[in-house]
């Protein structure tokens, strides 16, 4: 089952080829500590999902390192990521609060999250680790978002910042 979600997330990885572009600025949006290891965060994207048909909304967020490039209407290169399934309580998009785990979508839940470590995405080959629990602290400021990452997988934690815009898809 683990498998499943682990590929289901890098294959959203792989759909973002289709749809991912970036600025041509290679400035560092932040950065996460992954069991042990620092890895840089350059951009971010959001998806809008819709209705979970039960008061809250559906919205999967993306950061991605610099070493993740667009061009030709395909993302490549290899680099770092943390995927995010996020629920809010608003169709309008994220809103700041704590979004903590859960088993069942609802507002304020986050309830699937996968760290892609040194991740090829034109082969979707690389490391790839599913998150089993903690939270995600989210603060809307205009066209800005801060994200703060407690996230936990099998004894290893990720924590980490960004800021910055998030790309619609």
């Amino acid at each position: 089952m683990k498998f499943k979600a682990l590929l289901s997330s890098l294959l959203l990885v792989g759909t973002l080829i289709m749809f991912y572009s970036c600025g041509s600025d290679d400035d560092s949006n932040g950065s996460f500590t992954f069991d042990g290891n620092n890895y840089t965060l350059s951009a971010g994207l959001i998806e809008d999902y819709g209705s979970n048909g039960n008061g809250s909304w559906d919205y999967d967020v993306t950061l991605v390192s610099d070493g993740i490039s667009f061009a030709n209407d395909e993302l490549t290169g290899t680099g770092d990521f943390v995927y995010l399934d996020l629920n809010t309580s608003s169709n309008g998009g994220l809103e700041s609060g704590t979004y903590n785990w859960s088993s069942t979508r609802g507002p304020l839940t986050i309830v699937s999250a996968t760290v892609g470590l040194d991740f090829n995405v034109e082969t979707l080959s690389g490391t790839g680790v599913n998150l089993t629990g903690g939270s995600v602290t989210v603060d809307v400021s205009g066209q800005d978002v801060t994200i703060t990452l407690n996230l936990e997988a099998t004894g290893m934690l990720l924590t980490g910042t960004y800021s910055g815009p998030l790309e619609e898809l």
